[in-house]
């Protein structure tokens, strides 16, 4: 496995950063100054997204050792933390095996190797266009451009998409991973019907990515009034069907 050196690129620090919402309190350019309680936040939400990424294959497997948080000094070198010198923590060296397989799993993807292909669309998608909407962008506004792209823009309340792709292994139904989804408006869907993934009846959320031949990527899931995080397919989209309000 090719290994990045600490710190790490800085476009993946800021793809992190917007996925567990610490964007506002770490700052990249000033490591020293984020707290220990933010690393130890961004370490436990790393590791429960990795393990939920795992979980979707085994429903009933036991959570292994290097699902649980990391320690906070490889957090600090992931953030170039500096010591008091002025030095910067880790430089010279490279992040562990298990290091890279929470931030990959969390992020979605199996390996390094997969996720340094996509960096470049990953952080469009995540950084730019997801920060847009934390931004106070209007929602409906940077939804309409993403679905501009993916030939969807006339979207109406009431409109139904019908959106397939390969399941992964471990679900028994016969057929592709499938959703219908009810568009809610301001960008965001609810499920009316779900097959072969970790998705649910009722679950609501907000599309970064839904276009043929790229990977679904939703963002913001509520389920049962919970947020559950968000979901990324295990494989590209195949079809995507338009049904109109009736």
């Amino acid at each position: 496995m090719t290994k990045p050196t600490y710190p790490l690129d800085r476009r993946i620090l800021e793809i992190i950063m917007e996925l567990t919402g610490t964007t506002q309190e770490v700052k990249l350019d000033q490591g020293k100054k984020a707290t220990s309680k933010t690393y130890k936040d961004i370490s436990s939400q790393v590791a429960d997204g990795a393990w939920k990424m795992k979980l979707r294959n085994n429903e009933n497997a036991n959570r292994p050792t290097e699902y649980y948080p990391l320690d906070i000094n490889t957090w600090k070198r992931i953030f170039g933390h500096t010591r008091t010198d002025g030095s910067i923590m880790g430089e010279g060296k490279s992040p562990s095996d298990d290091t890279l397989m929470q931030i990959m799993l969390y992020l979605g993807y199996n390996n390094w190797e997969d996720f340094e292909k996509e960096i470049d669309e990953v952080y469009q998608r995540v950084v730019i266009e997801y920060k847009s909407v934390h931004e106070n962008i209007d929602r409906e506004e940077v939804f309409s451009r993403q679905m501009e792209r993916s030939g969807y823009a006339d979207l109406k309340v009431g409109d139904e998409l019908e959106v397939h792709w390969p399941k992964s292994s471990g679900y028994d139904f016969n057929g592709d991973a499938f959703m219908k989804i009810f568009y809610l408006g301001c960008g965001r869907f609810r499920v009316n019907a779900v097959q072969n993934c970790s998705l649910k009846h009722g679950d609501e959320f907000e599309v970064v990515c839904m276009e043929e031949g790229e990977k679904l990527y939703l963002i913001n899931l509520i389920r049962n009034r919970r947020p559950i995080g968000y979901y990324v397919s295990g494989d590209k989209v195949t079809s995507i069907k338009k049904y109109p309000k009736r």
